[in-house]
């Protein structure tokens, strides 16, 4: 094993475990929908109130019938707000010596790799986890913030 593949193992892994505990903590799995915005993501419950907006920055695109990835940095799909903010992830570049977090596009991903790169970039960010959505393209963002919604 590298030492970088020893990274991405030690990444997946804290960000099982701080998913887990959002998801606990805050009642992901039991949303009935979601809204996204420029920089945050509104979640509602089953009797459709909202009840907590997530601080988000976009990590990236996985399109899986075509097997590619595309960084939010340089996606056109997000506000440049996003973007630009997302520009933070190509330091994974010189802290791994992988080239990989410095193209716009990587092509033949597996379905797993979005996910590697995902916790890399939540461990890099110090993010307090993940949240993806859709379907083609899959969404992977970094959660920055919770912030619950008083009624």
């Amino acid at each position: 094993m590298t030492e970088f593949d020893d990274l991405v193992w030690q990444a997946l892994h804290a960000l099982a475990e701080k998913d887990e505990r959002n998801n606990l903590e805050h009642g992901l799995p039991e949303i009935s929908r979601f809204v996204v915005n420029d920089q945050s993501i509104d979640f509602y419950d089953r009797a459709e109130a909202h009840y907590l907006t997530a601080s988000v920055i976009f990590i990236g695109t996985y399109a899986e019938s075509a097997h590619s990835w595309m960084w939010a940095w340089c996606n056109e799909s997000f506000p440049a707000a996003a973007r630009e903010e997302s520009l933070v992830l190509k330091e994974l570049t010189r802290a791994t010596g992988q080239m990989l977090f410095s193209e716009e596009t990587l092509e033949d991903i597996s379905p797993l790799r979005p996910w590697k790169f995902t916790a890399l970039a939540v461990k890099h960010l110090g993010a307090l986890g993940s949240y993806s959505y859709g379907d083609e393209p899959r969404v992977y963002v970094a959660i920055k913030r919770f912030s619950p919604v008083l009624h």
